[in-house]
């Protein structure tokens, strides 16, 4: 039984990356809290969609079961992830970065409760570029 799913836009990024090969290092954290009865699973699955390519890079989700979540607590995860564009004109050059994220609580039955949320996000970036040889 699926209690809830909420499906977060958390951030667009754009950006301007010269002509060439673009490579793009994003770091993230997150942190939240769980609290979650026995017989319900949270999940907090992630997205990062970029473009002009329309790269999507989806890490394994997060999954909260009740055990040590029973009595709530503070939670942290921690994503890399690296792209790399090949930029070959003027008209690519405006690259984006969208995280899309859902929290979903499913249930056995439907006398359970819990709670899951997403308090923050950081975000570093490192960029390194790579001209292409002609």
């Amino acid at each position: 039984m699926k209690l809830a799913t909420l499906v977060l836009l958390l951030a667009s990024y754009a950006a301007c990356a010269p002509t060439g090969c673009t490579s793009t290092v994003f770091s993230f954290v997150y942190h939240g809290f769980a609290q979650l009865e026995e017989g319900i699973v949270g999940t907090l699955p992630v997205a990062y969609i970029f473009s002009p390519g329309s790269a999507t890079n989806s890490p394994p989700p997060t999954t909260f079961t009740a055990g040590s979540w029973v009595t709530g607590g503070v939670y942290t995860r921690r994503d890399s992830v690296a792209v790399h564009e090949n930029i070959r004109n003027a008209n690519e050059e405006d690259v984006s970065l969208v995280i899309r994220t859902r929290i979903m609580l499913n249930a056995t039955n439907g006398t359970v409760a819990g709670t899951l949320t997403m308090d923050n996000v950081s975000v570093a970036i490192s960029k390194a570029y790579r001209k292409l040889n002609n």
